[in-house]
């Protein structure tokens, strides 16, 4: 089977701290970009997307932490675009007119009326603010790392078939999505009429049907901001891929559907002070623990139960 190359999936960090209610970049520290990509869960390092619902939302100094080494989220700008009417394709459109005026400013040092209308163009079209994320508040940040969490759980509860939490995680996940698709009877009629029953009940919906198909909406939203692109390798000809994101966000919910799509499910670690999410291949889910390092630390804690009972 023909492995595929890791794609490039830029964005960009730089060092922050917190400032009252907000999470703030340092004036005057320049960003630096990197490749999302690289922290897919691979070669020892753990999943993006588990990093994130790992952290310890009542901490400021934890969420400091983590967008210091990763970047913003990015919900800055969803709000931006969801306050002006911008939609995500506009923002793609508009940031490769922005990379085209930008190359065509390296190539000359000259004045072109030429450059002058691509970001005149460019400027009419997108808010400039979207590009430049420099804070973010804390108690958004707060709240999309609750929305993995619970992602998250209904993905382990659809993965072992555990129907006796549905019902909780499905609330949950229902009043994520309300504000967007309307009340919750109106959602559950429109899931029962897709499955050929017109009651309002959820009673006769298979819950866990349900809970993947509210699980395959947030995440299909999150993808919409996700864009193959192709560029060029050299000035002599050759090509090579990449991806486009709106958001980090955006990008950590495409590892996590990248995973999804590797035949995985999402579990919880046993381990009384891990309970961190971690990827399983679907034929290995009787695994406990996310590492071996929390599998030998539970199995010291019950052994010394034991010798003390």
């Amino acid at each position: 089977m023909q492995t595929l190359k890791v794609w490039d999936l830029t964005w960009v960090r730089r060092p922050c701290q917190v400032a009252g209610d907000e999470i703030r970049s340092m004036d005057g520290v320049p960003g630096e970009s990197y490749n999302v990509m690289n922290f897919n869960g691979r070669g020892g390092n753990q999943a993006l997307w588990a990093t994130f619902a790992a952290i310890n939302e009542g901490d400021p100094e934890a969420i400091r932490e983590f967008c210091s080494q990763f970047g913003f989220l990015g919900i800055q700008f969803s709000k931006i675009i969801d306050e002006t009417g911008y939609g995500r394709e506009t923002h793609r459109h508009n940031s490769e007119w922005q990379q085209l005026s930008t190359w065509f400013s390296e190539l000359t040092s000259e004045s072109n009326p030429l450059i002058g209308n691509l970001m005149d163009l460019w400027s009419k079209n997108i808010p400039e603010e979207a590009y430049s994320i420099s804070n973010e508040g804390i108690d958004d940040i707060q709240k999309e790392i609750r929305q993995m969490r619970h992602i998250l759980e209904a993905i382990n509860v659809i993965s072992t078939r555990n129907t006796a939490e549905v019902g909780g995680i499905l609330d949950t996940l229902l009043d994520i999505i309300v504000p967007e698709h309307g009340s919750k009877a109106e959602i559950y009629r429109r899931f029962a009429q897709s499955g050929g029953n017109t009651s309002l009940g959820i009673g006769e919906i298979p819950p866990l049907f349900l809970l993947g198909k509210l699980v395959t909406m947030i995440i299909n939203r999150r993808l919409e901001g996700i864009t193959p692109v192709l560029g060029l390798s050299s000035y002599n000809g050759g090509f090579v891929s990449g991806l486009q994101s709106s958001s980090l966000l955006d990008s950590m919910y495409l590892l996590l559907y990248l995973e999804l799509m590797e035949n995985k499910a999402v579990k919880k670690c046993e381990s009384e002070t891990c309970r961190q999410f971690f990827p399983v291949s679907l034929d290995k889910m009787d695994k406990k623990y996310c590492s071996n390092n929390c599998a030998h630390a539970q199995a010291a804690r019950e052994y010394r139960r034991r010798k003390k009972a």
